[in-house]
């Protein structure tokens, strides 16, 4: 498949008179109008591939769920592309535009929306098939080249079990939001030590089941390192030192225990949300935030005695990351299984316990001839015998 770059006269000449020529991807399922607008090829060939798809537009996928293969599907069959090639608006004007016209027209639903309000219909367009609000913000408003700098960002050559595993901790749900608070916002991306370590205290609450709102307690955590990046250089600490950060103050926002930081600053963070609202972006730095008392002076990262109870609590029920101590009734005793964490695939579990998960204290089930009743759980980190 060849690649097309959008001449720069062409991309000057479609914003400029963007109030009069949006309409067009609301009404037009192909992009030959645009030779007519401009009264030539407004594209010129740059590099021919080999063929690739875009990840399925299904109707049971969300908007995230698309996004989240794409970014992997775009980073891993453009890996060609240079640093400087893929910061140049002319590459992903072009495959917006061009090769994936109808692609990015569908995905946005241009194909069965109506025209709504002219000022935010166009800057929807400017922002999903150009670049909108500077060329950084550009990276990550456009529809794929979004997609190509968060799989940059997350790819792993190393990781030769997984490539993506950091974008896998990252995860589909409110991926727009993620986007916009790890790698736009905070600009943590430009480290990939930093990143890591943030992907990693992501996954550490995925694989124990416990899921995180963005908007409650990733976001609120994310500030805080931030903040705590305007007293100690995040530079020179490593993956795991940021995770420990991460994890105790995810862990203290999930149990209550301390408020988010100030802001400020009157600046909020606007994002694209599923309901393919318009993505506008505005930062927040170091500079923005204060952290109540002497939270930074006193920072400690979690030592590894620390428990997983010590900073989780008990779980609530019977989950990833568990022991379970169950009585068999049949011949009356104690057995114990440890349930794995979710990423861990070397074993496939036991149906007594996957019969378990999600349970508390008392819950019963028959198998084998025999009733099993759930007496003890928590977390396996903490088991004793």
């Amino acid at each position: 498949m060849k690649i097309y770059f959008m001449k720069r006269a062409a991309i000057d000449f479609f914003k400029i008179n963007i109030g009069r020529l949006y309409v067009n991807y609301y009404m037009k399922d192909d992009n030959s109008w645009m030779e007519e607008e401009f009264g030539e090829n407004p594209f010129v060939p740059f590099m021919e591939i080999p063929e690739f798809e875009m990840a399925p537009l299904l109707d049971d996928m969300t908007v995230g769920g698309i996004d989240f293969l794409n970014c992997k599907i775009v980073y891993k069959n453009l890996k060609i592309l240079s640093e400087s090639q893929a910061s140049d608006e002319r590459l992903w004007a072009g495959l917006c535009n061009g090769t994936f016209y109808k692609y990015v027209r569908q995905r946005h639903g241009y194909n069965v929306s109506g025209l709504k309000n002219k000022e935010t219909d166009a800057s929807g367009i400017l922002s999903r098939f150009f670049f909108s609000g500077g060329t950084r913000s550009g990276f990550y408003r456009n529809t794929i080249s979004k997609c190509w700098w968060v799989g940059r960002a997350t790819y792993d050559k190393n990781n030769m079990t997984n490539h993506f595993e950091m974008l896998d901790s990252i995860g589909a749900n409110d991926l727009s939001t993620k986007i916009s608070d790890i790698f736009y916002s905070n600009t943590f991306a430009s480290n990939p030590v930093i990143l890591k370590g943030i992907c990693d205290a992501l996954r550490f609450f995925n694989d124990r089941g416990i899921r995180l709102s963005v908007h409650d307690n990733i976001r609120p955590a994310l500030r805080y390192l931030n903040a705590v990046g305007g007293a100690t250089l995040l530079d020179v600490l490593s993956s795991a030192e940021i995770k420990d950060i991460m994890v105790k103050r995810l862990s203290e926002i999930l149990k209550g225990e301390i408020d988010d930081i100030e802001i400020s600053s009157d600046e909020s963070i606007e994002i694209e949300e599923d309901d393919n609202a318009p993505t506008i972006n505005s930062g927040i730095s170091n500079e923005d935030v204060e952290i109540k008392g002497d939270e930074i002076a006193n920072l400690d990262f979690i030592e590894e005695e620390s428990s997983t109870e010590d900073l989780l609590g008990k779980p609530e029920f019977v989950t990833w990351g568990c022991y379970i101590k169950l009585h068999m009734e049949k011949e009356n005793k104690m057995i114990t299984y440890h349930i794995p964490i979710e990423s861990d695939k070397s074993r496939q579990l036991w149906l007594i316990e996957k019969k378990m998960l999600g349970k508390q204290v008392g819950h019963r089930v028959y198998l084998s001839g025999s009733w099993f009743e759930l007496i003890e759980f928590g977390w396996d980190d903490d088991f004793n015998e």
